[in-house]
């Protein structure tokens, strides 16, 4: 048992309040408020945000929210998964075998009808804007949890939307290393 089961906390129990929050809100200055506020037990936890950020991927019908039965429904069959009552895309069966280590959000929308504009978007909790650059996601947990006595970086960044987005206006230090070709 960690010490995150003994309190009654655990990364699913994290993303799930935080992804609420965030969602609920519909502010990036209510989750990093949140954060802020959560930060020393996290960091003490050790505890980490990974986000996959597909774009470009398959869709999020074919993969993550099946619609079985109806005519937008897709071929693709949904297969149960480690989490109880959590179903994913038959394409994905290490994935669903994993996913008790994982949390799914399927409650996101944006009226944003242009991809740039809705990327930024999620990956802020902000539009763009021609006078303040914010800063990705990542870029924040980083500057809020990463410990400044470890050599390794916080906000790693896989292809270019991290890159592309960045650190805002929380600088340098807190920018993604970017691998660029992940092959």
């Amino acid at each position: 048992m960690s010490s995150g089961d003994r309190m009654g906390l655990d990364r699913r129990h994290f993303l799930k309040h935080m992804a609420g929050l965030a969602a609920l809100a519909g502010s990036a200055g209510t989750f990093v408020q949140g954060l802020r506020a959560a930060a020393p037990d996290l960091k003490k936890q050790g505890k980490s945000l990974i986000i996959m950020w597909m774009g470009g991927g398959p869709s999020h019908m074919d993969l993550w929210d099946l619609k079985p039965g109806q005519p937008t429904g897709g071929d693709f069959k949904p297969i149960k998964t480690a989490a109880s009552g959590v179903e994913i895309s038959e394409v994905l069966p290490t994935v669903a075998q994993q996913f008790n280590n994982l949390s799914i959000v399927r409650s996101l929308q944006s009226n944003e009808g242009s991809h740039e504009r809705g990327t930024t978007l999620m990956n802020t909790g902000r539009l763009p804007n021609p006078v303040v650059q914010y800063p990705h996601a990542g870029a924040i947990v980083g500057s809020l949890l990463a410990s400044k006595e470890v050599a390794l970086p916080a906000f790693i960044g896989i292809g270019g939307i991290a890159q592309r987005i960045g650190p805002g206006f929380l600088g340098m230090t807190n920018a993604p290393f970017t691998v660029q070709n992940a092959g």
